[in-house]
């Protein structure tokens, strides 16, 4: 028995949210199963914390988190037979959890970091400054801010020293 709208899924290979996981792994178990395996369990607003790979969850639904892209975490499930197998934004479900199981899994925690222009604004002034974002913290180059508030960067030692211009 099949919905009407599966009929040419018929002798393909297909699955559920945790049955992709299972399938690529080789270790059968539910969503809630995948949970309560976790080694470390975490809220998702944390999740550009997460290595790539940890699974993302909510009650009743699972997917993979594959990294950011464009800015936005996305992640890769079974998201029903109406849409099958798709990487897609973490904003377009409710996860709210991702884990890690780390005795069925290996996570490489990397430092990634990205370096992007971005605007910022000083006493009312918009200036373009070069944002590093490492491991889900932004920095601002001091040279960037100096130079945008008047005044030279040296050093003294490990010791960045401002002086007005």
């Amino acid at each position: 028995m099949v919905w009407l709208s599966d009929r040419d899924k018929i002798g393909k290979v297909c699955v559920d949210c945790s049955g992709l996981i299972s399938w690529a792994c080789g270790v059968t178990l539910g969503s809630g199963q995948w949970k309560a395996r976790a080694t470390k369990i975490n809220p998702i607003s944390t999740i550009e914390k997460a290595p790539i790979g940890a699974l993302v969850w909510m009650q009743g639904h699972i997917g993979v988190y594959t990294g950011m892209k464009n800015g936005y975490p996305y992640y890769i499930a079974a998201d029903g037979s109406a849409y099958g197998v798709r990487e897609v934004p973490l904003r377009c479900n409710k996860f709210t959890h991702w884990l890690l199981v780390e005795d069925v899994f290996k996570y490489e925690m990397g430092d990634d970091e990205v370096v992007e222009k971005c605007k910022m604004i000083i006493n009312g002034k918009e200036h373009t400054v070069e944002r590093i974002l490492k491991d889900g913290t932004n920095y601002i180059k001091i040279r960037d801010v100096a130079e945008a508030i008047g005044y030279d960067v040296t050093s003294k030692g490990s010791v960045a020293v401002l002086t007005k211009k």
